[in-house]
């Protein structure tokens, strides 16, 4: 494989007055370029990048899943999933009282999976062995650890 192509553009504006004014293969001269014209900065683009390969038949899931095995919400992603898409289900545990969005113990990440069953079913391996593994604090547990701020 080669080498990828970096192409450099001088770009102006904030939000809606965003612009690329002009597009540079040397840095040199697209530096040169916003120096003398006051544009606000030269960033880097790849040329023509190539698409991670795909995973056919997968889809990347969010969700978040509670202690009981409640599932608070299973939405799709990407689809369909690439092969650089892991599963990344991490433990979140609220301590205090403040009004957070999530449960007080939820399972929060990525899910690569066929549909939203299969989304939930990996979620809910992992609920189980961090059960099992003593890792997930019941509520009584967790309130004996309360800061209540």
């Amino acid at each position: 494989m080669s080498k990828q192509k970096i192409i450099y553009a001088v770009t102006d504006g904030d939000y809606s007055d965003y612009r690329i004014v002009a597009v540079f293969e040397d840095e040199r001269e697209a530096e040169a370029f916003r120096e003398w014209n006051k544009h606000n900065m030269v960033e880097k683009f790849p040329l023509n990048p190539e698409l991670p390969a795909m995973r056919p038949g997968y889809n990347l899931y969010r969700l978040e899943m509670r202690r009981d095995g409640d599932t608070n919400y299973v939405m799709l992603d990407r689809s369909p999933a690439s092969t650089e898409h892991k599963t990344n289900l991490e433990l979140y545990i609220r301590h205090g009282t403040l009004p957070w969005r999530f449960s007080p113990s939820s399972i929060l990440g990525a899910v690569v999976a066929r549909d939203e069953q299969h989304a939930v079913k990996i979620a809910n391996e992992k609920r189980a062995q961090l059960i099992a593994e003593n890792k997930w604090p019941t509520d009584s547990e967790r309130k004996g650890t309360d800061d209540g701020a």
